[in-house]
């Protein structure tokens, strides 16, 4: 028999639109620091009623691949023109501060999902920090676009192969950038213990991808290695290229020593392995 449509998807809590534009910015601003705030016990018909609709919120917000959060991302335009200021929308209503404080309120919410697609997607992660210069809260603009692209560089000691290690560690680097300089100059410890388990999580992913990987890479003696055995390997090349540079400097230093001294008599040391 026909079992009829499947269930609806998540709609916007009370006083939210289901598609946001610049108009609502203020509206939701205030409606997401709101629940923000909330902790975890509420007492009472109202705290309870404030509770549900943080659940409504999170659902909304996470739900479809976080496609609310991507929506209020998209009225900002970094960039722009000499014509109109790059940080409003099309109908010059929206003002970049009050974005940035909404998106400010989400990450706040230390919802897990939320998190974690900000921090796995590079396009999603800029989009963030172009917002979050414009964040009210500081003295002055930042410029995190501009230290993303033009100082921070990934850089290893040999080439890493593993396509989920280098995602692992990029993930952990907008996670402690998000955590340490976007979000912690003006937030508590403990609004940020989403950022803290996902970076630990992240780090220990990190750690086995380093000393369990390398099904895929072959030693010098045939066997697989991980890329902590490529590195420990590489640092012994470099160390014994060291060493045999040092016996040769002395081997110079002892033939010089003794052309001058015809009385000694000269002796080859082995050398270093």
């Amino acid at each position: 028999g026909d079992d009829g449509p499947g269930p609806p998807g998540p709609t916007a809590p009370r006083s939210l639109p289901e598609d946001p534009g610049w108009r609502d910015v203020p509206r939701i601003s205030d409606f997401v620091a709101s629940r923000a705030a909330i902790g975890g016990c509420q007492f009472g018909a109202g705290g309870q009623q404030q509770q549900r609709e943080r659940e409504e919120l999170l659902v909304l917000l996470s739900a479809d691949d976080c496609a609310y959060v991507r929506k209020l991302l998209g009225l900002f335009r970094p960039g722009g023109d000499d014509a109109g200021d790059p940080r409003r929308g099309d109908d010059g209503d929206g003002d970049a501060s009050e974005l940035a404080a909404v998106i400010k309120s989400i990450l706040l919410l230390n919802d897990p999902e939320i998190v974690e697609h900000v921090t796995a997607h590079a396009p999603t992660f800029e989009r963030v920090c172009a917002v979050m210069e414009h964040d009210p809260e500081l003295r002055r603009r930042a410029d995190h676009l501009g230290f993303l692209r033009t100082r921070a560089r990934f850089r290893t000691v040999a080439r890493m192969e593993d396509e989920e290690l280098v995602g692992n560690i990029h993930r952990l680097f907008r996670v402690n950038y998000l955590r340490d300089v976007m979000l912690r100059p003006t937030m508590d410890e403990g609004s940020l213990s989403t950022l803290q388990s996902l970076g630990q999580f992240t780090m220990s992913d990190i750690v086995k991808g380093v000393v369990q990987g390398g099904n895929d890479r072959e030693g010098g003696d045939g066997r697989c290695e991980n890329y902590l055995g490529r590195v420990i390997r590489l640092l012994g090349i470099e160390i014994r290229a060291v060493r045999r540079l040092e016996w040769e400097e002395c081997r110079e230093e002892d033939r010089g020593g003794n052309d001058d001294d015809p009385t000694s008599s000269a002796s080859a040391s082995p050398a270093p392995p």
